[in-house]
């Protein structure tokens, strides 16, 4: 079976074995092919794993995998070896255009980041459904604990786990350009929020908000939300926002410390386009896509969020209900109260 103790590893690049840490962090896919569950692609942040019983001329393996049987096992890596890790305002490298149709199956070893950081890597397209150990520290998304590996892929392999669907934003940032006009620049999916706030630590955030061209509110605050479902237990939930089930198609609106008491989180429908201006008279603000790609916008310049039509589906230990009100009751203690002795 595929456990951490029965796999050699080795450091891309350099020959170094893996960090302390073990399988924490780790990413892997595993694919069909003709009449089986065929390969398996294997990647983690900066180490990859291979378990070797008879290897073949195109450096796979093959291993018993409890129920399923044999399974061959490809190990391959993307990015070139040597290059500087990804930093705190960098997106990970995205899975390849020719690998991602041939993916069944994503897992996570880690926490909520290293599942926000594997959505972020399929990019706009079509994401093969995710299951997520946890070996983190809280794991609102990661209901499956790693000592149930083996159990939990077993149940995988004879389709015995439900999914549920994970509602996305598709956001654009749109920079003024030298006519005046706006011009789209980069476009990011979003598992959890986007984060507009103050660029400095002095001057508040000014932000113009519209909804389907129509302008409803101007945001004066530490900064503004724009989170999923899925987000509403991440940072929306800290400054505020209300909680909602992860199936909902909608978009969170959640002002952060804002400079009016009239100023209310709100939830927008589907169909919704928001479309947040920076004023010309504003220097910049900071953009922040799920903790990471951060991006200055400037006076003119501009952010569109929809819902997109590309949601994650991840695998439930349960149901997708259960899975969150234990993860509401466990992790947060939700509407716990203090019994009388």
């Amino acid at each position: 079976w595929l456990e951490p103790s029965t796999f050699n590893a080795e450091r891309q690049g350099c020959g170094e074995g893996p960090p302390e840490a073990g399988w924490e962090g780790a990413f892997a896919a595993v694919h069909s092919c003709e009449g089986c569950r065929g390969g398996a692609l294997v990647q983690t942040s900066s180490w990859v794993t291979d378990r070797s019983s008879g290897s073949a001329d195109d450096g796979s393996s093959t291993t018993e995998c409890g129920p399923a049987g044999p399974v061959r096992l490809v190990v391959r890596t993307w990015g070139k070896p040597g290059d500087a890790p990804a930093g705190p305002h960098d997106a990970p490298a995205p899975i390849p255009e020719d690998v991602l149709p041939q993916l069944s199956l994503i897992v996570t070893l880690g926490g909520d980041g290293t599942l926000l950081w594997a959505a972020s890597m399929t990019g706009e397209h079509a994401s093969p459904p995710v299951i997520s150990f946890g070996l983190g520290t809280l794991g609102f998304m990661t209901p499956f604990p790693f000592g149930e590996l083996e159990h939990t892929l077993g149940k995988y392999f004879n389709g015995e786990l439900a999914l549920q669907p994970r509602h996305r934003l598709s956001v654009r940032l749109c920079r003024r350009n030298g006519e005046g006009k706006l011009s789209e620049e980069e476009g990011f999916v979003v598992l959890n929020e986007v984060v507009l706030e103050r660029a400095t630590g002095i001057a508040l955030a000014n932000l113009d908000c519209f909804c389907n061209g129509t302008f409803f509110s101007s945001v004066q605050g530490d900064g503004l939300i724009l989170g999923t479902p899925t987000g509403s237990t991440a940072y929306s939930m800290a400054a505020g926002g209300s909680l909602m089930h992860p199936d909902i198609p909608a978009m969170l609106f959640t002002p952060v410390c804002p400079h009016s008491l009239a100023s209310r989180p709100l939830i927008f429908p589907h169909t919704s386009v928001i479309c947040v201006h920076v004023p010309n008279s504003v220097e910049s603000v900071a953009c922040c896509v799920d903790g990471h790609s951060r991006r200055n916008l400037h006076g003119g310049d501009a952010l569109v969020a929809t819902v997109s039509s590309m949601p994650l589906y991840t695998h439930c230990r349960e149901d997708s209900v259960n899975d969150w009100l234990m993860a509401l009751c466990q992790k947060v203690q939700w509407a716990s109260h203090t019994r009388p002795m």
